[in-house]
C-alpha cells in the first residue's frame, strides 16, 4: 500500500511538472502541487496551514488528513 501510495505522489508531481513547466512564483509553485494532490484525492496538508504553527508538531498532526 505504502508503496503504491508514493508512486501516486511522483506521478501527480511529474503531472504538475509537465503540464506547468518552472519559472513561476513561489505561491503558484505550491498551488498547483496542492490542486494536483486534490484531484487526485491524495491527502495532503497545505503549507498555508502547516505556517501558522511551524513549531507546533501537535497542531500540523491534528490537521493531517490521514488521522
Amino acid at each position: 500500500m505504502l508503496e503504491q501510495e508514493g508512486c501516486n505522489l511522483i506521478v501527480a508531481a511529474f503531472e504538475v511538472s509537465n503540464e506547468k513547466g518552472v519559472g513561476f512564483l513561489e505561491n503558484i509553485d505550491q498551488e498547483c502541487p496542492e490542486m494536483e494532490l486534490a484531484d487526485r484525492e491524495i491527502p495532503f496538508v497545505p503549507q498555508s496551514e502547516i505556517l501558522k504553527n511551524p513549531n507546533d508538531v501537535a497542531s500540523i498532526l491534528s490537521i493531517a488528513p490521514w488521522n
